[in-house]
């Protein structure tokens, strides 16, 4: 997408498709933007999802966006792990998303701030269920993921992940602060520039 002729950035784009800010055609797929990109966010940051760069990132019809490759997962990571070294971020959270959800502290980031914490809210209170299906598909398992980090590993860092150990009152506040360190992250833009240079895929 990034490399179509007179792409300038994601917010251009959804104008170009789905009409002006101020119409409903451009509200609904922003909508649709945000809460995916919160779910998104959420499931990157529990699963550890690696090789964030913007060809494994895609966009439906609507405006939602999902992921399309689980190769690097819970703690496995690109390059003999050097990837995961970069990819430091909680979850992918660029400038050009930010100005998508009309910029930090508008109505839609602050929604997409609630639907953060809801979709944390919701993991966490299947945590136990999460964990255990982790630990049933990790115990001799052949995945490059369990066989660099062995589930009994894996799952203490899970649970401290769904904040297992927070009180429901410190939730939010945790996950406002993951918000803060994603936020344009350096991390993912050095991972962004590294994949244009070495494999061209578009920053």
């Amino acid at each position: 997408m990034k490399k179509s002729p007179g792409y300038a950035s994601l917010r251009q784009l959804f104008i170009k498709r789905y009409g002006e800010p101020s119409s409903a055609g451009f509200k609904q797929a922003q909508q649709n933007f945000c809460r995916s990109l919160a779910a998104y966010s959420v499931v990157m940051w529990l699963l550890l999802l690696r090789d964030r760069h913007n060809g494994n990132l895609m966009l439906d019809s609507e405006g939602h966006l999902f992921h399309i490759d689980f190769g690097f997962v819970l703690g496995h990571s690109t390059g003999k792990q050097i990837g995961g070294l970069v990819e430091r971020a909680p979850f992918k959270f660029t400038t050009e998303y930010i100005e998508l959800l009309d910029g930090a502290g508008s109505p839609v980031y602050e929604q997409f701030c609630r639907g953060c914490v809801a979709a944390m809210q919701a993991a966490r209170a299947h945590g136990e269920t999460i964990c255990t299906l982790v630990e049933v598909a990790g115990t001799r398992s052949t995945y490059p993921c369990f066989l660099q980090t062995p589930v009994t590993k894996v799952l203490p860092k899970l649970r401290k992940r769904l904040l297992m150990h927070k009180t429901d009152a410190e939730v939010e506040g945790e996950v406002m602060r993951l918000i803060r360190v994603a936020h344009d992250h350096p991390g993912t833009r050095y991972y962004d520039k590294a994949q244009k240079m070495q494999r061209g895929i578009a920053a």
